[in-house]
């Protein structure tokens, strides 16, 4: 593992006045990840995993669900700075 993060969907918008969401409904998240320097090699991957949860730092809040990460045009995205070589 290179990095984390973690964000309560509830708290998408701000951490004092938390808003539900409603199931089957997409919404834009921010996930803020911790600062770190790391190079990777040409010709290697990266791979981006997203969970519903992280028993062992955060304790779950909300009943079992399902999280739908949406891709391609117009679905999800990250956003990486590239150092020149």
């Amino acid at each position: 593992m290179i990095t984390s993060g973690w964000l309560r969907a509830s708290h998408r918008l701000n951490h004092e006045t938390p808003e539900l969401l409603s199931p089957g409904k997409p919404y834009d998240v921010v996930v803020r990840l911790w600062p770190t320097h790391w190079r990777l090699p040409p010709g290697h991957r990266l791979r981006v995993s997203v969970s519903s949860g992280d028993l062992a730092s955060i304790e779950p809040n909300a009943p079992p669900g399902t999280v739908t990460v949406f891709l391609g045009v117009g679905g999800s995205s990250i956003d990486l700075p590239r150092q020149p070589v």
